[in-house]
Formats: structure tokens, C-alpha cells, sequence
């Protein structure tokens, strides 16, 4: 197909015989591959293209009517768009061309003319082997680790502030961003990808918010004025470094249409509010329903002393947070260790790690139940095929070679060719394992990969908690005051005219908890403005 669609070198004889037929002066045509047998060739795999695209059609079933209502409303939010600043794009890319020229050419001169370009990875490797640095790979968590350490030789330091500056995925996005927006308008349609995510989860393309960075700028506005100055020297002076500055402001790029603002609101720890409602422990729950602070409830099990206080005790909170958000979903000490060091820049002992999760566990052991509960359920629907075995709030049934869940919402979560295999668990036992074929998330491959609880816990609650965010979407598609433009993670952004709309009511259409969501304490916190931030 691409060797036909794409023009061709002309052979020596073909352009001797047209130019001696049109003259010397003559341009010469495009010259294509063109024959029968490769058209034959064409044919016979665009056949096969289409009959295994009409066997997919006949397998799968068709949207359930409120699927289709929020397909169509996914494709309506893409033909809308989101709004680019394109001074400020076009004056951040101006000034990250004239950094990297800087960088590289300091680069040059600092690894003797061995490496030009960070971009030459396996060379700037070599270079850091031969100063000493055992560097795994070049990748923004390993460089910022190693940056950490106070006994790096200054030429090492440097190497490595110049590699990471370099290759912040920020400037990319800021091409992405160029790339992607409509000429005329500004404006990126596209950008949205409908059930990008096996949980049915949206997932972005082309320039992704979804991978925007956190950042930690306070005033956007200010930042993205003196960005458009173009002038470094005021950007170092008040930022520091630029290219960290450039990687925080990103979102600021985002800005509402002419004579409108945006309205953002995000679920208030959606996920563990939801494992907790799935999991039916309205004990739990009913810290949400109080107004309480469940982090700080948890780091009060961790720690034996209350911790009641968010800003004095501000360290125990947050391992209390890591610990609601990281541990409902079956992970052990040494990933949770692991987790918080990679991550989150915190170091703990494993010993500590193990009491955090053995706290978690202790606290929260309806979830540990519910994760041998809802394996044990998949597992049995599997060895019954056609028979419905009920967990809690969902229910599982194996269905023409899928492995169905089927959510509180209705909605259905399949797990292709189910089989259950034994496997030897760490300890040495055999034991039965739920395995099912799907896209390898590393190699991107299609091959039989294995879960357990905690994992279909995960699949489970992130798939109710996007069927949540769905029907907040669809309402106020519905409802037409609030223009959604994105959403992102848990998050979601949209548009409404200067002078309607309202923080509060924004909020509240968000954390609108449907008929089949009773008794979850759903909540959003939301704002108002003229540029996207977090």
C-alpha cells in the first residue's frame, strides 16, 4: 500500500524517452509502482482488511443507547476543541531554540566533542561510564535521583543538568502543540480518545494533557506574560531554570475562547472514595460523609498518635495519603517502597513500608476481602461459563470467549479467552491464576497475560469511576451551559460564557452522584478562570 501510494524514483530510460517526446526544457511527472500483479496484491489485503474488520463487527456487541450518547458526545467535544495561546506557544518556542543551541554547544564543549546532541543517548552514556557514573539510562527520574547525591564530580553534575534540560518532553509538546492547532483558529480538535483505556478511561493524542506535568507555579497568568517576553535572563532571575519553567507552564497554554473562561473542576480522591463503596465499608465511607480528612485517619493508624493537624503534621498526612492512594490495590511492601521513592522522592525502611501496609490492610479489610472475593468470583465464572456468579456490586459471566464484568453503571468490562492456569506462587504453592489474552502494556504486543484481585479491584474501580466522570460529561453536554473541552485523569475542563455559570454549580453537576452510584460520597472541587493550571 505505501510503496504504491508514494511516488517512485524514474528509471534512466523513462526520463530519456520523455524528454526526447516533450522536449529538454520538459518537467518531468511523477513516476509510480504500477502494475497488475501488485494491484492484485492491494486488492486481495484490503479483502482481508475488511472481512476481519466486519468478523470484529460481528463479535462485538453494539453501544449500549448511554455508550452511544457519550461516543457521540466524545465526537462533539473533538469538533469543539480546546484553545492554544499561540503567542505564548510561539514565544516558548522561541526561546527553547535558542536554549538547546546554548545547551548543546556547551554539551560539546564539555564532553570534548564526544557527544553533539543529548539526543545521542548511547554515546552520552558512554560518557558518563567513563567519568565514573554507572548511569542505567537516561531517563528524568534516574537523572533527577543521581542529582540529588552532593558527592557528584562538577563536570558530572553538569552533564547531567544538561541532559535533563534537554530532554524535558516539554519542549516536544510545545511542537506537538504547534503541529496539531487548526491555522486558522487555534483551536485542537482531535485531542480526545474515546475509551483509550481498557477501563474505558479517555486517553489523549497529539499534544496529551494527560502527560502534562504537575508543576508547581502559583500564578500562570504572571508566567506566561514573562514567557512571551522572551526574555531569559527575567525568566532565571524569577523562575530559576527556564526549562523547568517552560515544562511547569505547559497547561497555560490552554486558554478559553474569546469572551468566555474556563471552568475546571477535579473528583476529590475519586478512587479511594470508590475501592471503599465497591468494597461496602460505609465506616470508612463515612470520614468522606463527615467532611473528614481519611489521610490523615489513616497516618493516625500508622504513626499511634492522632494526627489531626494538616499543616504541623503535614509529613504524616501525606504517608497517610500515599498509603490510601497506593494501597488498594494489593501492593506489598517493597513495590509501596518502591513506589514512594520513585515517585514521590520519599525514603523509607521496608520494615516501615510493611507496617504502613499491614496498617492499611488491618483498617481498610473489606478491600482485602474484596480482592479474594472478586478473584475467586472470576475465577469460578470462568470454570462455569455461562452461569452469573455475584461479588459485591458487580457481577461475572463468561460469554462467548469473554470474561464479562458488568459494573454498577451497567456498563460491560471483557476479558478476552479466559483461562485459568495454575501458577507456582512465590512461596512455592500451586495455585489457580486468571489469565486472559490482551495488548502487553510494555511490548505492545497480544499475548496471554495474568491478573489477580488486586488487579481487577484496580480495573473495577477506575472503570466506575470513569462511568462517573462519563455522565458528568454527558450532562452538561446536555444541559449546554458548560462547554466541555477536555477531560483529563479526574479532572475535567470546559468553557462557559463571561457572566453565566458558576464554581459551585459547576461543582455540583460534577459530583452528582447517579441512581446506581447511591450512597458513594462523590465530591469535586472546582475554578474559574483564564488559563489551564493545576
Amino acid at each position: 500500500m505505501k510503496k504504491m501510494a508514494k511516488p517512485r524514483k524514474p528509471r534512466k530510460a523513462e526520463v530519456t524517452a520523455y524528454l526526447k517526446a516533450h522536449g529538454e526544457n520538459a518537467e518531468l511527472p511523477l513516476f509510480w509502482h504500477e502494475s497488475r500483479e501488485l494491484l492484485e496484491r492491494l486488492c486481495a489485503y484490503c479483502r482481508v482488511d475488511v472481512l476481519a474488520e466486519e468478523a470484529v463487527s460481528h463479535r462485538l456487541r453494539d453501544l449500549s443507547p448511554k455508550e452511544r450518547a457519550i461516543f457521540l458526545m466524545d465526537q462533539a467535544i473533538n469538533e469543539r476543541g480546546f484553545q492554544l495561546d499561540r503567542e505564548g506557544v510561539e514565544a516558548a518556542l522561541d526561546v527553547v531554540n535558542d536554549i538547546f543551541s546554548e545547551l548543546n554547544t556547551e554539551l560539546v564543549t564539555l564532553t570534548d566533542g564526544r557527544v553533539e546532541k543529548a539526543t545521542q543517548r548511547a554515546r552520552m552514556m558512554d560518557w558518563f561510564h567513563d567519568m565514573g557514573l554507572p548511569l542505567e539510562d537516561t531517563q528524568g527520574g534516574t537523572i533527577d535521583s543521581w542529582l540529588k547525591r552532593e558527592d557528584l564530580e562538577p563536570k558530572v553534575r553538569r552533564g547531567l543538568e544538561l541532559v535533563r534540560a534537554l530532554g524535558r518532553s516539554s519542549t516536544a509538546k510545545f511542537v506537538a502543540a504547534q503541529n496539531w492547532a487548526a491555522p486558522d483558529t487555534w483551536r485542537v480538535h482531535g485531542g480526545l480518545l474515546y475509551h483509550g483505556a481498557g477501563t474505558g478511561r479517555w486517553s489523549g493524542s497529539g499534544v496529551q494533557p494527560h502527560n502534562f506535568p504537575r508543576g508547581t507555579i502559583k500564578d500562570m497568568d504572571l508566567a506566561w506574560e514573562v514567557i512571551k517576553t522572551r526574555d531569559v535572563a527575567l525568566m532565571e532571575m524569577m523562575y530559576g531554570d527556564v526549562m523547568t519553567l517552560l515544562s511547569h507552564a505547559l497547561r497555560g497554554m490552554i486558554v478559553p475562547s474569546p469572551g468566555r473562561r474556563l471552568m475546571v473542576a477535579d473528583y476529590a480522591a475519586i478512587e479511594a472514595r470508590v475501592v471503599l463503596w465497591l468494597a461496602e465499608d460505609d465506616e470508612a465511607l463515612d470520614v468522606f460523609r463527615r467532611r473528614e480528612c481519611i489521610y490523615m485517619a489513616m497516618a493516625t493508624e500508622i504513626y499511634g498518635r492522632p494526627i489531626t493537624d494538616k499543616v504541623k503534621q503535614a509529613d504524616e498526612r501525606q504517608m497517610g495519603k500515599q498509603a490510601v492512594l497506593g494501597l488498594g490495590y494489593q501492593m506489598g511492601a517493597k513495590k509501596f517502597q518502591a513506589t514512594l521513592a520513585e515517585k514521590w522522592g520519599i525514603f523509607i525502611e521496608l520494615d516501615f513500608a510493611q507496617l504502613i501496609v499491614d496498617k492499611y490492610r488491618e483498617k481498610f479489610w473489606r478491600v482485602k476481602k474484596m480482592w479474594w472475593d472478586q478473584e475467586a468470583a472470576a475465577i469460578a465464572a470462568v470454570k462455569s461459563p455461562n452461569r452469573t456468579f455475584r461479588c459485591g456490586r458487580v457481577y461475572w459471566r463468561v460469554v462467548d470467549g469473554f470474561l464479562h464484568c458488568k459494573l454498577p453503571s451497567g456498563r460491560l468490562l471483557g476479558y478476552c479467552d479466559p483461562q485459568v492456569l495454575k501458577r507456582k506462587t512465590p512461596w512455592g504453592e500451586d495455585r489457580d491464576a486468571l489469565t486472559y489474552m490482551g495488548v502487553d502494556p510494555y511490548t505492545k504486543k497480544w499475548r496471554r497475560q495474568d491478573t489477580y484481585g488486586g488487579m481487577l479491584v484496580e480495573n473495577i474501580t477506575q472503570a466506575a469511576a470513569r462511568d462517573l466522570m462519563a455522565e458528568a460529561m454527558l450532562r452538561c453536554h446536555q444541559e449546554g451551559l458548560y462547554d466541555v473541552i477536555l477531560s483529563v485523569h479526574d479532572e475535567l475542563i470546559a468553557e462557559c460564557d463571561e457572566g453565566s455559570g458558576d464554581v459551585d454549580d459547576f461543582e455540583a453537576t460534577m459530583a452528582h452522584a447517579p441512581a446506581w452510584a447511591d450512597g458513594c460520597p462523590v465530591a469535586a472541587e472546582g475554578w474559574s478562570g483564564y488559563r489551564y493550571k493545576k
